[in-house]
């Protein structure tokens, strides 16, 4: 499953990979669940991975403030 947000897609720390398991899929999902990703199998929860695309969003308003060099 593709994690996202909008336009923004999380991506594995380890190998920037956009595809993550659910490890216990009979499970409620919440923020503490937990994923690997598809390609390299690096473990996250989906917590982090929604922080991370929080980060990414942020980082890229700002950047679009600024505005061009």
């Amino acid at each position: 499953m593709e994690i996202r947000l909008g336009k923004v897609v999380a991506r594995c720390p380890s190998c920037q990979g956009t595809e993550f398991i659910h490890l216990d899929p009979g499970t409620e999902f919440t923020a503490l669940s937990d994923l690997i990703c598809a390609s390299c199998e690096a473990a996250a929860t989906y917590g982090e991975l929604i922080l991370q695309i929080g980060d990414t969003a942020l980082k890229s308003a700002r950047e679009r403030l600024r505005g061009p060099g």
